[in-house]
């Protein structure tokens, strides 16, 4: 079996195949985002950091002790702009009502774009770590979260004299819908 259908099969197997009483253990979710932060592009041994802000939309499925997720995001700044498409995996630490978790993305940056001179930069490859937690309020399925996350993109643009590399950090509301 080749890596490509073992993770759908791993997590089709562990939604289906719960026992009677435990009931459905996959709970797809749909969810809004949205952060402010700082955005650091960096050059050799130059770096400018702006002020960021981020929105976002996700799709996934809780586990019992992991997330799955899809997700895009729009980063806007004062000079640059660009959208998100990206996958992420989180640890869930069990608790009661404040769920704190952990988490890490891959996925790809593209219509990476200079809004003062109005130049495409093409794309580039996208890294991510979050910490985060979610209120479970009287199990009602709306989610309300925090969380900060850091992404990285490397080589967002190609000057001929220098590929700079992109930080954006940020504090992040979402609220997820668990159907």
């Amino acid at each position: 079996m080749n890596l490509k259908t073992l993770l759908p099969t791993t997590i089709l197997s562990i939604g289906l195949l719960s026992t009677a009483n435990a009931g459905w253990v996959v709970s797809p979710y749909a969810g809004v985002s949205a952060g402010v932060g700082r955005e650091t592009v960096y050059s050799g041994d130059t770096s400018a950091t702006v002020k960021s802000n981020s929105y976002g939309a996700m799709l996934g499925l809780d586990l019992p002790i992991i997330s799955v997720e899809g997700e895009y995001n729009y980063l806007d700044t004062k000079g640059m702009e660009a959208n998100a498409a990206m996958v992420n995996l989180y640890l869930k630490i069990p608790s009661v009502i404040v769920k704190p978790y952990i988490g890490g993305g891959f996925g790809t940056l593209f219509g990476i774009k200079d809004t003062e001179t109005n130049a495409s930069l093409g794309s580039a490859a996208a890294y991510q770590g979050m910490v985060g937690a979610t209120i479970d309020i009287l199990k009602l399925p709306i989610k309300p979260m925090i969380e900060a996350r850091v992404l990285y993109a490397p080589d967002i643009a190609d000057y001929g004299f220098a590929k700079p590399d992109l930080l954006v950090y940020d504090v992040r509301l979402k609220i997820k819908y668990a159907f």
